[in-house]
């Protein structure tokens, strides 16, 4: 009885900071808790867990499950040993995570501590499928300009969650957007087949923001095509 009530909490805990840690990428900057359907999530958990970590992505295209998350094993880990595993690959909404990485905790203890985030301001897709040049956006690692599926192949976590898109979308047609997004996620996951990729939707703008060129419409379609291209390759994907 002890050990089902442990093994409650845990699953308590991960899910509410799954909650917390897309609420920062979501806001980047605000300390907002984004609630989540703890029942879906759940269900969510069970049935991807296990060792074949691609199923089949749960929910329907019109109604996808937000705050869905990828178990590392048959059971759902505590949160700091979850969020360790992660590395996150993104633009400047990422970095967000790296402000208040001392600041999301929970019995204490501060679950990002050892989280790895590689972002960079004004990075997209567009940047981290081309080469890397002293005049180009690059991300930096230990010192060094890097290809995204380069970075990954230096570390030793399992999941990658790239968060790219905005300073994209205001450039190039939607349709553009994800063809590039495929060549990364081919990029990546040739370089790192042991590792699995998480797509994460592009954040959507706060009123004053939008412009003719990037605006929520663009976005919605372009976070519409992400879930498509996520079932149709097996990728899991939060939104």
């Amino acid at each position: 009885m002890k050990n089902s009530r442990n093994s409650g909490n845990t699953n308590s805990k991960t899910m509410l900071l799954t909650g917390i840690i897309v609420s920062f990428i979501v806001f980047a900057g605000a300390l907002t808790i984004f609630y989540i359907n703890r029942d879906e999530i759940y269900n969510f958990l069970r049935k991807s867990a296990g060792e074949n970590q691609n199923s089949e992505i749960t929910g329907k295209s019109d109604n996808p499950i937000s705050g869905g998350v990828v178990p590392l094993s048959n059971d759902i880990p505590d949160p700091y040993e979850y969020f360790s595993n992660i590395i996150f690959i993104g633009d400047s909404i990422t970095s967000g995570l790296d402000i208040y990485r001392d600041s999301i905790k929970f019995d204490g203890e501060s679950v990002l501590k050892d989280a790895s985030i590689t972002a960079t301001k004004g990075y997209g897709v567009h940047n981290a499928v081309s080469d890397v040049a002293s005049n180009a956006v690059n991300l930096i690692y230990g010192g060094k300009a890097m290809k995204p599926e380069d970075v990954i192949a230096e570390k030793d976590e399992k999941y990658v969650f790239i968060d790219l898109g905005l300073n994209d979308l205001g450039m190039m047609t939607v349709d553009k957007y994800m063809q590039i997004y495929g060549t990364l996620i081919d990029n990546i996951q040739a370089k790192n087949p042991d590792k699995t990729v998480v797509i994460l939707s592009v954040t959507p703008l706060v009123a004053g923001q939008q412009s003719g060129d990037i605006n929520n419409d663009v976005i919605i379609k372009a976070n519409d095509m992400l879930l498509e291209f996520a079932k149709e390759h097996n990728i899991p994907f939060i939104d």
